[in-house]
C-alpha cells in the first residue's frame, strides 16, 4: 500500500488475484494473467506453484521506466527495459525452494516436493539476476540474497501504517496473529499457553486450522479472519503477542509495539531486527515449547513501559519508507526515468 500511494498511477500485476482475500487492491488498476482463469486457482492456489514462473516471465513491462518487482516468490523474473530501472524489493528468496528444512517441517512432504523445488531452483536462479538493484527488507533477508542469488542488496525495512497506532488498553490474554500453516509453529504458541494456564487468542486461518484446534483445549480461542479494526483492538488488550516463527521480517511483531504491546518471539531472523530484547519484549530460544515457557515466564517477571513500547515502532514509520525509497531511485535511475519518479513524490 506505501509503495501504491508513491506511485498511484502505477499498474499492479500479479499472476492471480482472489478479491475475497485480499480486498484491499478494490478500486486499483490490478492486471492479472492467464492463470487466473485456472479452475479453482483461488481456492487453492498452491496446486500451481510451478506455473507461477511462467506467468511472471509471461509478463511484458518493456513500456516502463521503472518497474518495481516485490516479491518472496520469482516476481522478480518479469521482462522488463533494459535502459530503465528494475528494483527488486524482496521479502525473502522463497523459502519453499531454498530452505525446504525451515518450510517443509513433515519430511515426506519436503521429499515428495524435491522434483519441483529443482525445477522452481532452476528458474529462480536466471530470476535472480534480472533486477538492476535489489532491496531487502532485514539483515536476515539481505544474507539470504547473497547466499542463494549471490547479489548485495541494500535494506530499507518495511513500513508500519499510522493505522496501527492505538494506546494499549489492557492485559486480558496472549494473542498469535498469522496464517495457520505448518512453518508458523503456531501449536508452540498452544501447547506453552496450555502448560501455563494463560488464555490465548488466535486470529489467522490456513491448511492447518483443524489440527491445531484438535489439539487447544476451552482457553484457547480461534478468531478466524479479522478486520483490521479488530485486530488492532486485540493487539491492544493483549498480554503480549507471541511470535514462535523465524519471521523474514514480521511486520505483526511492529503491528503490536504500535500498540504498546510487547512481543515474545523467537530469537532468529526479522524479531532480531525489530524486538529490543527485555525492552519492547523478549526474545527467546530454543524454538521449543520449554523455550517459549522460558520466554514467558521472563516476560511475566517485568514490568513493562507501553509508551516506550510504542515509541520504538515509530522508527519504522511511513515518511521514513518514503524518504528512504525515493532517495535510492534516485541514485540508480536512468535520467529518462526521473518523470516517473517525480511523479511518485506528488
Amino acid at each position: 500500500m506505501s509503495l501504491h500511494s508513491m506511485f498511484p498511477a502505477a499498474p499492479i500485476y500479479t499472476p492471480i488475484w482472489n478479491r475475497a482475500t485480499v480486498p484491499v487492491f478494490v478500486g486499483f488498476d490490478v492486471r492479472t494473467t492467464w492463470m487466473q482463469k485456472l479452475p479453482a486457482v483461488g481456492r487453492a492456489p498452491r496446486l500451481y506453484a510451478a506455473l507461477y514462473p511462467l506467468a511472471f516471465a509471461g509478463l511484458d513491462l518493456h513500456a516502463y521506466d521503472i518497474v518495481i518487482s516485490l516479491t518472496s516468490s520469482f516476481a522478480q523474473g518479469v521482462r522488463t527495459n533494459s535502459s530503465g530501472l528494475h528494483v527488486c524489493y524482496c521479502h525473502s528468496p522463497a523459502n519453499f525452494v531454498w530452505r525446504p528444512d525451515a518450510y517443509f517441517l513433515n519430511p515426506t512432504a519436503r521429499k515428495l516436493a524435491a522434483p519441483l523445488r529443482l525445477w522452481l531452483k532452476a528458474w529462480d536462479s536466471w530470476a535472480s539476476r534480472q533486477p538492476d538493484v535489489y532491496i531487502a527488507t532485514g539483515q536476515s533477508v539481505a544474507e539470504r540474497v547473497k547466499r542463494f542469488y549471490h547479489r548485495d542488496a541494500l535494506i530499507i525495512a518495511p513500513p508500519i501504517e499510522r493505522k496501527w497506532f492505538i494506546n494499549h488498553k489492557a492485559n486480558d490474554f496472549y494473542l498469535v496473529a498469522a496464517r495457520l500453516v505448518p512453518h508458523k509453529r503456531v501449536e508452540l504458541a498452544i501447547r506453552a499457553c496450555q502448560r501455563l494456564a494463560a488464555p490465548l487468542v488466535i486470529v489467522g486461518s490456513g491448511r492447518s486450522e483443524a489440527r491445531l484446534r484438535k489439539m487447544a483445549r476451552s482457553d484457547v480461542r480461534f478468531a478466524g479472519y479479522v478486520s483490521d479494526d479488530e485486530l488492532r483492538e486485540l493487539y491492544a488488550r493483549a498480554r503480549a503477542v507471541l511470535v514462535p516463527s523465524e519471521e523474514e521480517f514480521g511486520l505483526v511483531a511492529l503491528e503490536a509495539q504500535a500498540a504498546g504491546t510487547p512481543v515474545i518471539a523467537f530469537d532468529r531472523g526479522g524479531a532480531t531486527e525489530t524486538v529490543v530484547d527485555t525492552v519492547t519484549g523478549i526474545r527467546f530460544r530454543p524454538q521449543t515449547v520449554d523455550g517459549l515457557v522460558d520466554g514467558i515466564k521472563r516476560f511475566e517477571a517485568m514490568s513493562w513501559d507501553h509508551n516506550a513500547i510504542q515509541k520504538h515502532a515509530t522508527r519504522f514509520d511511513e515518511a521514513r519508507f518514503r524518504r528512504e525509497f525515493l532517495a535510492l531511485i534516485d541514485e540508480y535511475m536512468p535520467q529518462q526515468a526521473s518523470l516517473s519518479v517525480e511523479a511518485g513524490r506528488a
